[in-house]
């Protein structure tokens, strides 16, 4: 049975809280997909220190007998309120891993459409920005973080990464592969990855640009009279996006006759398991939970050679 796509979301919004100089107190919003969240908690007493650790890591806690680093997003962010110290914590599962996330506040659930997430503004730095969208919450403007570069910054084993595919590498030259992700970081560790393994790459960073490509193809090739695999060979797409997620990504390129038989892949922090059963509910040709980016590789050498 096929799922049902809607393109909504669930964001948590929370609060990460900074003491300007004048001693002003400057409210800083942020949101969290509910999918990554497991529960939300009080600020342990009894949180284990690690000695020698990253700046950002507050340290472990132990929930059901399972030990969860926590990370103190003050750190991360570079935001704090002298003697003001983060209250709650976040439990997040994503990557197939749990974390715990310092924040001072948790204020609510907002029910949005991915449409409404728009794009941080071109003149931030993609290597350094931590959000992959910005939000309007009921007059106020919340980042979407990209809790997978938080991660990956402070431990990079444990996010995903460039990686140099050691094979005998197959001719991959005439393959073309367009990616739709809307981390900048994970989208440049794609790109790397794919093209150091021979393949010809295309960049896009939410479906609605995805689709805008995909359609420019098509005309290419009905234009030049060449087939549309001169152009296009599979797609590669996160399941988080703004503007058309990636259900609704799929849907539409299977609506299109001149599209509806392109490989696609699911690349995501969302799914840990069932990658099958997933990809069959998805109409997609496979399913890979971030961050094993040399199993990707490997799928899309056995779709595309």
């Amino acid at each position: 049975m096929k799922e049902e796509i809607t393109n909504e979301l669930k964001i948590l919004e929370f609060q990460v809280d900074n003491e300007q100089a004048d001693g002003k107190i400057s409210n800083g919003f942020y949101g969290i997909n509910v999918l990554k969240v497991q529960r939300i908690i009080n600020m342990p007493e009894d949180v284990v220190q690690i000695p020698e650790s990253h700046p950002a890591i507050l340290g472990i806690i132990t929930i059901q007998d399972v030990s969860i680093p926590v990370i103190d997003l003050t750190k991360s962010l570079q935001r704090s309120v002298p003697d003001l110290s983060p209250a709650k914590v976040i439990i997040t599962e994503f990557c197939g891993q749990l974390h715990g996330f310092a924040v001072h506040t948790v204020n609510r659930i907002h029910n949005l459409n991915w449409k409404d997430v728009e794009h941080p503004p071109d003149l931030v730095d993609d290597n350094k920005v931590y959000s992959t969208g910005i939000i309007r919450l009921e007059g106020k403007v919340a980042l979407l973080l990209d809790f997978e570069k938080i991660v990956s910054d402070i431990n990079p084993e444990m996010g995903v990464k460039e990686e140099i595919i050691e094979d005998e590498k197959p001719d991959r030259s005439t393959k073309f592969i367009l990616v739709s992700e809307d981390s900048s970081f994970i989208r440049t560790s794609l790109k790397h990855t794919l093209v150091r393994a021979g393949y010809n790459v295309h960049l896009t960073a939410d479906g609605r640009e995805a689709i805008d490509k995909l359609e420019e193809f098509v005309i290419e090739s009905k234009t030049s009279e060449r087939p549309l695999g001169d152009f296009v060979n599979l797609m590669i797409a996160d399941l988080e996006m703004p503007q058309v997620d990636g259900r609704e990504l799929v849907r539409m390129v299977k609506a299109n006759p001149e599209l509806q038989h392109l490989p696609i892949v699911i690349f995501s922090s969302l799914i840990n398991e069932d990658y099958d059963k997933k990809a069959v509910e998805m109409d997609v040709n496979a399913v890979i939970g971030k961050p094993d980016i040399i199993k990707l590789v490997g799928i899309i050498d056995k779709i595309l050679l």
